[in-house]
């Protein structure tokens, strides 16, 4: 399965303003991760914020690399489409059950923004 290249700016380990790349393109300071495990080699990034689609989504959250969503939802319904995420290994409802928990929520204008955090082995 081939996977979406993600982009990561970092100044100063933290998280600069986000630009607009493909993957032939790479701004200074920028570093490509072309699969998760590639957070890894990062040095001083305490925090990262991954953006993309279904198969970015997905690649993280099976890598368990995810501690919290935002998922923003607007008031549309455009029938059947694309998904926000892939299979993640869960096969059954229950399994998912305890692994996430809703910590924010919030309207943004008519879009509504929901924030959730993984819950974590103490």
């Amino acid at each position: 399965m081939r996977r979406a290249s993600t982009y990561v700016c970092r100044a100063g380990g933290l998280v600069a303003p986000a630009c607009t790349l493909d993957s032939r393109d790479a701004v200074a300071g920028w570093e490509i991760l072309s699969n998760p495990a590639d957070v890894y080699r990062l040095h001083d990034v305490n925090d990262l914020l991954v953006e993309g689609g279904s198969a970015t989504a997905t690649a993280f959250l099976e890598a368990d690399l995810v501690d919290r969503i935002l998922i923003y939802r607007a008031p549309i319904i455009v029938g059947e489409g694309k998904s926000s995420f892939g299979y993640v290994g869960l096969d059954a409802i229950a399994d998912a059950h305890g692994l996430w928990r809703p910590s924010d929520g919030r309207r943004l204008g008519v879009d509504r923004l929901e924030v959730y955090e993984r819950v974590r082995g103490a």
